[in-house]
């Protein structure tokens, strides 16, 4: 068996595991709040290793950022973590 062949092999090998363990990504968003304690801004500031999965969290951090933070601090800025499986 040649190189990149049983490179080829241990590769999908390492991703059959990954896939059945249902390992995730996790990105982190940076969440900036306005004067007023309302959502002002947000942007990935640790990818989950995709554009996709990246605005698969920011949209979820803001959608849940006010769940998470009840009384937001005025001009202040949370670094939310989204899992993504």
């Amino acid at each position: 068996m040649g190189a990149p062949l049983r490179f080829f092999i241990a590769s999908a090998v390492m991703a059959a595991g990954l896939a059945l363990t249902g390992c995730g990504s996790t990105a982190h968003v940076a969440i900036r709040t306005d004067g007023n304690g309302r959502i002002a801004g947000a942007r990935v500031v640790g990818s989950a290793g995709s554009d996709k999965l990246d605005t698969m969290a920011l949209t979820a951090a803001k959608a849940q950022f006010p769940n998470k933070v009840r009384r937001p601090a005025k001009n202040k800025t949370y670094i939310q973590p989204v899992y993504i499986r």
